[in-house]
């Protein structure tokens, strides 16, 4: 969701996948939630991420980059995966963790 700089490169490394959108900037990010599998950030650093917080008061499970702030926001009681944010593997095993359903909430890849 969203759009920026990378856009255009990014929609071009997905194609043909059939299983990733670019919906651009929305709305009513809630209806979004609703439906989705997981919400994923990747970022190497943040300050107060509201889109993470959003995607955690939906219920829905977050995978995360392992940093300071993404660990200050999560505890036990969130369905959480987290991942090296200098490594596309490790982003690729969370993701794999998850999808196979063998997350537990708190593995780090």
């Amino acid at each position: 969701m969203g759009s920026g700089p990378e856009n255009k490169k990014l929609k071009e490394l997905s194609f043909p996948s059939k299983n990733i959108f670019f919906l651009g900037n929305i709305n009513n990010i809630q209806k979004v939630y609703q439906v989705a599998d997981y919400f994923v950030s990747a970022s190497y650093s943040e300050g107060l991420p509201n889109s993470v917080l959003e995607a955690m008061s939906s219920g829905i499970t977050c995978i995360l980059s392992d940093i300071p702030m993404h660990r200050e926001l999560y505890g036990e009681e969130i369905d959480m995966i987290n991942f090296n944010p200098n490594s596309v593997e490790s982003l690729y095993k969370a993701c794999l963790l998850y999808t196979s359903d063998a997350a537990d909430g708190e593995d780090s890849v």
